[in-house]
């Protein structure tokens, strides 16, 4: 009876390499994906909050929570309102630049809010890089220059 040749043992130690390089790069991208900025594909993803397509790309907003979960919105509004009805711990939270530059981190970036400026779902904030702006968009709009911790306060009926 004629035996199989069984595999070698550096083919079996290759083999070994390849899936421990291949859970490695998984495990890897997955990582860096937890900690980097939101991506949204605008006129695709919905809001978490009130399921509206995000479209707007100028007053998005998105989320990470404490569990590492990201969240994403179509208006500001939503995102502050969002982790109180559900009893989450926000670690990151960004608002993209008014001025369509980039996301900053809300709670040191310059809002504005105005009952003038049409968010998509009528909340009225801006996100904004710079105090200049800021004050520039507020005289355009009748609105007012708010600190973070104002904003909630502000959502309320």
């Amino acid at each position: 009876m004629k035996q199989r040749p069984m595999k070698g043992k550096k083919t079996i130690f290759l083999d070994i390499k390849v899936i421990a390089l291949v859970i490695g790069s998984v495990m890897i991208s997955c990582g860096s994906q937890d900690s980097g900025l939101p991506r949204i594909r605008y006129g695709e993803e919905t809001c978490d909050r009130c399921r509206m397509i995000i479209s707007e790309k100028r007053f998005a907003a998105a989320y990470r929570t404490d569990s590492g979960a990201l969240r994403k919105f179509d208006d500001l509004g939503c995102a502050i309102l969002y982790p109180k009805e559900q009893d989450e711990t926000v670690a990151q939270l960004w608002g993209y630049d008014y001025e369509e530059t980039n996301w900053l981190d809300v709670r040191q970036a310059f809002l504005v809010h105005s009952s003038e400026l049409l968010t998509p779902m009528g909340y009225g904030i801006a996100v904004l890089s710079t105090a200049e702006q800021a004050t520039a968009l507020a005289a355009k709009i009748n609105g007012r220059i708010v600190q973070f911790d104002q904003l909630y306060p502000l959502l309320q009926p």
